[in-house]
């Protein structure tokens, strides 16, 4: 990779000073989080350099891969429990509120759209999305492939942003606050679901900051945006510990001198536990699973993540994973091939490694029902 296939941040995203510091980086790590079908000679890698802002505390990833190649192609289905009961409880809340005409970045699989415009007969919902893995044949639901910026809104008339875990996917967060800004009209909402990346941090979860998320997005520099931008919040409401929900009210025009707190000896001491977390971990993994042949579960970050970080693949088997579309493909930037989970019920004994952040549990049982037999390891039992 050259550098000018990549931008460098070398400036914090919050105060716009050269103040940030790095704290630690993962060598050669995957720019596509998902499968391909394309030799191994062709994936781009990059160092995941973490950076901090000693005038924030702004978590950010130094090295921006080219959009092009990390949304290359569709990769991210949202499936099982977890986020099915995500988008119906989102839904639910986005009806609380008088919306009618809906404009969304980053619409994934229309599942909440699709969800609402049932619910609501008389709203009428846009994607704009540059990876839709299908068409829509209502005539209520209009799907664009792009990136979404300026251009798509300009002259219409939305009455509502809506965006699911999109947010903490931007380049640049503040450009695409104001975009949202200056599309809406004083009283119109920007209703919103984002992780909650301090539990993902807390929690361990490797799914935290890559090359999608690159940068820390907390509930405090979330409403910091708003704030600074003329948005009220009106509702907020988490969901479990893996997501929270904003409705916020366009009120003001922006306030462009609005300063923010410093975060920066909390969020240091959180990024020094967590990247201490893992090289414990993987050298745990290493040690318990010596000469064992096992299944890593994630054809997605969370197993580049632990690999990355060391953790010897030699004795791998397969990559475990239920999508569909990955089924036979080889993980990006490694030569291990996806397989459905429905593998190790050939297996008599299986050992499949799984550090899957908030959806653990209903893979724990979905292995389980495939196999009685199955060993998992996980982070209750590998120290």
């Amino acid at each position: 990779m050259t550098t000018a296939e990549k931008i460098t941040r070398n400036r914090c995203l919050i105060s716009n000073l050269k103040d940030v510091e790095e704290a630690f980086r993962i060598k050669r790590f995957p720019a596509f989080i998902g499968t391909t079908n394309e030799p191994r000679s062709q994936d781009i890698e990059n160092d995941l350099i973490f950076d901090i802002s000693k005038s924030s505390g702004m978590i950010q990833i130094r090295d921006l891969m080219p959009m092009e190649i990390i949304y290359s192609k569709y990769h991210c289905e949202a499936i099982g429990p977890m986020w099915k009961n995500h988008h119906n409880q989102f839904v639910n809340f986005l009806n609380n509120f008088p919306v009618c005409n809906i404009i969304e970045p980053g619409g994934s699989n229309n599942y909440m759209a699709k969800a609402f415009l049932e619910l609501n007969k008389k709203s009428f919902w846009t994607i704009i999305e540059p990876t839709p893995n299908n068409i829509s044949d209502n005539p209520r639901l209009n799907i664009i492939k792009g990136f979404f910026n300026k251009n798509f809104i300009k002259g219409a008339q939305y009455d509502a942003v809506v965006h699911s875990h999109t947010f903490e996917h931007m380049h640049n967060p503040e450009d695409f606050i104001k975009t949202i800004s200056d599309s809406l009209s004083i009283g119109c909402y920007h209703i919103f679901t984002v992780p909650n990346l301090r539990k993902y941090f807390e929690n361990r979860y490797s799914n935290v900051l890559n090359f999608e998320h690159t940068f820390y997005l907390s509930e405090e520099f979330v409403e910091y945006y708003l704030t600074k931008y003329g948005f009220e919040i009106i509702e907020k409401k988490y969901f479990l510990e893996h997501s929270i929900f904003y409705s916020a009210v366009k009120r003001t025009l922006p306030v462009l001198d609005l300063e923010c707190n410093n975060f920066y000896d909390d969020n240091k001491r959180l990024l020094e536990n967590y990247n201490q977390y893992f090289d414990k971990l993987v050298q745990a993994l290493n040690e318990k699973l010596d000469k064992k042949k096992y299944y890593l579960f994630g054809a997605h970050v969370f197993s580049q993540f632990l690999i990355k970080k060391g953790l010897k693949d030699e004795k791998i088997i397969n990559i475990l994973d239920n999508s569909k579309i990955k089924n036979n493909q080889r993980l990006y930037g490694t030569e291990l091939i996806c397989s459905l989970p429905g593998i190790v019920g050939n297996d008599e004994c299986p050992i499949v490694v799984v550090f899957a952040g908030g959806y653990q549990e209903e893979i724990e049982r979905q292995l389980v029902e495939i196999n009685s037999n199955v060993i998992i390891i996980n982070d209750n039992n590998i120290r």
